[in-house]
């Protein structure tokens, strides 16, 4: 999106941010991400003098690049990746041990002092502190940090899950590197632990309560946990089918298979 505003004059305070200034670059560059504003005068605590005439992208609500040569990109849906999950040894998607660390580094684990007999003994758990762990999603190109609130699938299997604690430091490191903070989450206490985490999103919607889950009308336990959600303006993420949805990739009555030239179409 490209918004033009001759002599737009922007107050800014610009507390603990490094913006870096690409003004007198001959090639133009193309911004795919945020809003493009051109031809503005900055004004800033941190200069001595406005600088005129230049270009700014908004990203959230913030200004994260100035320059002379932005160009704003096409308008096109983005793909949005969470990057590498962040996992626990002996949980859900990291059942089996690694065997060394391009394994664990791979599964993105972090260790969980609560879960040590299942940790291998032979790697470092000061490599696989949330800090760590963070900084693996972001290398990946995250704009978000998923981890997993799943011991089992209502009872179907029994996995150990992260503790409040290390739920509690990997959303202040997910906060820090300015990180959407995304549980997955199925079960009602699996969302009282996401909500309690202070997760900004929980993906994949409720699908295990107490009782008949067979019934049209859900118990209270998992009215509440809604209702919770909602008065604490958590996102939710509703999956309709989760694996089944994954053959859709392959039906060749899809637009997207058919498609000769690897769009997709909406």
């Amino acid at each position: 999106m490209k918004i033009s505003a001759h002599d737009w004059v922007l107050h800014l305070c610009l507390l603990g941010a490094s913006l870096v200034c690409s003004a007198g670059s001959v090639a133009a560059k193309t911004v795919d991400d945020g809003i493009v504003i051109t031809d503005v005068t900055l004004i800033s605590p941190e200069r001595k003098t406005p600088l005129p005439h230049v270009g700014v992208v908004i990203r959230g609500d913030r200004i994260a690049e100035i320059g002379s040569d932005l160009v704003a990109g096409p308008v096109h849906p983005n793909l949005c990746s969470c990057g590498r999950g962040v996992r626990i040894a002996g949980g859900y998607m990291a059942q089996r041990p690694p065997k060394n660390a391009a394994e664990a580094n791979a599964a993105n684990l972090v260790y969980e002092p609560a879960q040590t007999k299942n940790w291998p003994a032979n790697l470092d758990p000061n490599d696989y502190s949330p800090v760590r762990a963070v900084a693996r999603a972001c290398d990946a190109g995250a704009i978000c940090l998923k981890t997993f609130i799943e011991p089992g699938f209502g009872g179907a299997a029994h996995w150990p899950a992260l503790r409040p604690e290390t739920l509690a430091a990997l959303r202040d490191e997910a906060k820090r590197h300015w990180l959407v903070f995304v549980i997955h989450a199925n079960a009602v206490e699996s969302w009282r632990a996401a909500l309690d985490a202070k997760a900004d999103v929980i993906a994949h919607g409720l699908w295990h309560w107490p009782g008949n889950q067979l019934s049209a009308t859900p118990p209270r336990e998992a009215r509440d946990v809604i209702r919770a959600a909602a008065q604490a303006h958590v996102g939710v993420q509703p999956t309709l089918q989760a694996a089944y949805g994954d053959l859709s990739i392959f039906d060749t009555r899809c637009s997207m298979i058919r498609d000769s030239d690897k769009r997709y179409r909406v």
